[in-house]
């Protein structure tokens, strides 16, 4: 079984947090207040999600790329921070949390451990097409910059519970209805 392991200094916010989990049917997390130790309990557990809110020690970047590649990690991240790119086995969500959302990415990340046991990690050339048209049409639509373009189609996945691609893919349809019309 997959582990949640939530690490944060404020004690309130990691049994909120604990409890969120609980409330929503996911099993109960281990809670660590530093990032060693919760690099520590990583390396001893088989799998699972890392939830990062606020660890003193360590950066949460540094983090994210010392946690154990059999480990997802969900950053908490401050409002207005840029969201990390180019680790895959990395998402991030701003605080503060809407509750339904970071629900959604816990869901998000434990689908994403049952398709890695079932080997299906790597999406296909034209998927990555699929999600890169999307991200261009929200450049250009909404003239944001990549990285926010990729976090809004992000939360809109985790949002409504669906995949990055089926997002994509339901932006671009409906992005060449407007058009046909």
């Amino acid at each position: 079984m997959q582990e949640i392991l939530i690490v944060s200094t404020d004690a309130a916010v990691a049994a909120a947090l604990r409890r969120a989990l609980i409330d929503a049917g996911f099993p109960p997390a281990r809670v660590a207040n530093s990032g060693a130790g919760a690099l520590g309990l990583c390396r001893l557990l088989p799998r699972g999600i890392l939830i990062c809110h606020q660890v003193h020690d360590m950066p949460g970047l540094s983090l994210a790329r010392a946690v154990p590649g059999h480990f997802d990690v969900l950053l908490l991240l401050p409002s207005g921070t840029r969201p990390l790119e180019g680790l895959s086995h990395v998402r991030c969500l701003s605080l503060p949390l809407v509750l339904p959302e970071f629900l959604a990415a816990v869901r998000q990340l434990m689908a994403t451990d049952s398709a890695r046991r079932d080997g299906n990690t790597h999406r296909s050339a034209a998927d990555e097409k699929i999600i890169r048209d999307a991200k261009r049409l929200l450049l250009l639509r909404d003239a944001m910059p990549e990285w926010a373009a990729h976090r809004s189609l992000q939360q809109s996945a985790m949002r409504t519970g669906r995949t990055l691609l089926a997002v994509a893919t339901e932006m671009l349809a409906q992005a060449s209805t407007l058009t046909d019309e």
